[in-house]
């Protein structure tokens, strides 16, 4: 073997040793579903003064999606296998949201790790007018889901903070396990 070739193949090894192992990575994509199929779980007594309902809808490959209104306009959402909501947003009662589940293919099958949704609110002061916001919920390992960004205004951001959440995330509202026996 000639020197060059050798010192060819050894400046070879030592670049891909150094290079970042893209190969593993997988990239980020999005699967979408609306909210349907929703059925009523659980309610309060109208009688006694508690203004509350709460829904299980199909989510995305059968991750139920939770969703709780109190004081008829506050809701909350949780996404998962274990009954759970965060966050609290005044919200007209909407069920054409749109839930964009982030995740990764794996060997042909898609794992999503978090949930983004634009809900639609009364615009403050501003009759008949309708402002939507992007709110990013992270998929957890127990069964539950947190709030890990609110009030963002385009989906390259809700992707960003969404796909972010994978390495690291805080969650800005811990989710409430919720209790239905």
């Amino acid at each position: 073997m000639r020197p060059t070739s050798i010192l060819h193949l050894t400046l070879a090894g030592i670049a891909q040793l150094a290079a970042p192992d893209n190969a593993n990575e997988v990239e980020p994509s999005s699967r979408y579903t609306e909210l349907e199929s929703c059925t009523l779980i659980a309610h309060g007594d109208v009688d006694a003064g508690e203004d509350w309902v709460l829904n299980r809808c199909n989510g995305y490959d059968g991750i139920p999606v939770w969703r709780g209104f109190t004081d008829s306009a506050r809701s909350q959402l949780g996404f998962g296998s274990r009954p759970n909501a965060s966050g609290m947003f005044g919200l007209d009662r909407d069920d054409s949201w749109l839930v964009e589940w982030r995740g990764v293919d794996r060997d042909g099958r898609f794992e999503p790790y978090a949930v983004i949704v634009r809900m639609t609110r009364p615009a403050v002061g501003v009759p008949d007018d309708r402002t939507g916001s992007l709110f990013v919920f992270r998929l957890r390992s127990d069964g539950l889901s947190c709030m890990v960004a609110s009030d963002l205004l385009s989906n390259e951001e809700a992707r960003e903070r969404a796909d972010g959440s994978r390495q690291e995330y805080n969650c800005l509202s811990e989710p409430s396990e919720l209790d239905l026996s």
